[in-house]
């Protein structure tokens, strides 16, 4: 890693976090460090905080709260270091984290020909110290828990690679298409520490009541894209997503499309999808997102753990309370 790096926090009214993730950065004490903080326009003071402790920092205010992929997005764009760290805006960086990165890097040459290499978050498990993790890796759950991204700027934009902007989040778009077509480098060492602080998580049980056909979206364009990886080697996972994108339509009372996204499938799910359809439809809305929420709270250890939707860009994939439609 050259000398000239950056390090991307994108943030979202978590004032006094931020402000310590920033100073994990720093305390890391690399050289000619670029520090971008990109405000997903917050209304408690974020700006006004950071550029009264830290002036030296970058920082991008958005106008309007657009989601954690069009901050990601925003903030590799207008970074300068040849490769950039994503991190969330209430995790630690240790402090030798950089010079780990670094020290990898230069290891392993190859590593220039990639879009994004990886490093353990604080709960991410790999099953060797060393990986190129293909798509297969993820879909067998070879690789889990959190990966802080280490994004070679020059090559992941040639590339026209980006975030999914969508509200949901549904980073392991990103991830699953990086996979597929180079391969990510991947090291087990751990170089951040994971958040405490609780709030809800993107994946909760709430959120998916709440926006319940944003997640059925992601879940077909994910059967769309990767349909056919996922098949091949998780059958079980691909029902998974079938199903999740089926009740989903039927929580946003939109039976047309849960009917539609059943025939769209073109493997053994669709059968057990449509049955679900054809089972579920006569029941009230109110009635079937009572079912769902009977049905999701014994599956989640909890809905009020740390939050990695906002600002996480570590590229987690599945974890055991993970939603049904795989995100």
């Amino acid at each position: 890693m050259p000398a000239t790096s950056t390090v991307v926090i994108p943030t979202f009214n978590r004032k006094q976090l931020v402000l310590e993730t920033i100073r994990s950065v720093y305390e890391t004490n690399w050289p000619e460090l670029e520090v971008i903080v990109v405000d997903d326009a917050s209304t408690d003071g974020t700006g006004a905080a950071i550029a009264l402790r830290f002036p030296q920092v970058r920082y991008i205010r958005l106008e309007r709260h657009g989601g954690p992929g069009i901050a990601r997005n925003t903030g590799i764009h207008h970074a300068s270091g040849a490769w950039i760290v994503l991190m969330d805006d209430d995790d630690m960086l240790r402090p030798d984290s950089l010079a780990t990165i670094a020290e990898h890097i230069a290891g392993w040459p190859q590593a220039e020909m990639y879009p994004c290499v990886q490093f353990a978050h604080g709960n991410g498990a790999l099953d060797q110290p060393f990986r190129l993790v293909r798509l297969e890796d993820y879909l067998q759950g070879r690789v889990s828990g959190d990966f802080v991204p280490v994004i070679n700027r020059a090559r992941f934009q040639t590339a026209g690679l980006s975030y999914p902007t969508l509200g949901v989040g549904g980073e392991h778009l990103l991830w699953f298409e990086i996979a597929r077509r180079y391969g990510i480098p991947t090291w087990d060492r751990r170089i951040a520490l994971l958040g405490s602080e609780p709030r809800p998580k993107l994946c909760s049980t709430a959120s998916q009541l709440a926006r319940p056909k944003e997640y059925a979206d992601l879940a077909m364009r994910t059967i769309g894209l990767f349909g056919e990886d996922i098949w091949s080697t998780k059958p079980r996972r691909y029902w998974k997503y079938a199903i999740g994108a089926v009740s989903y339509y039927l929580l946003a009372a939109d039976r047309k499309a849960a009917i539609a996204a059943a025939l769209s499938l073109k493997r053994g799910p669709g059968i057990a999808t449509l049955a679900l359809v054809a089972t579920a439809s006569p029941f009230p809305t109110w009635l079937l997102r009572l079912l769902f929420r009977a049905w999701r709270y014994p599956l989640t250890r909890t809905d009020w753990r740390v939050d990695h939707s906002q600002a996480n860009p570590t590229t987690r994939i599945e974890a055991g309370d993970e939603n049904i439609s795989g995100h």
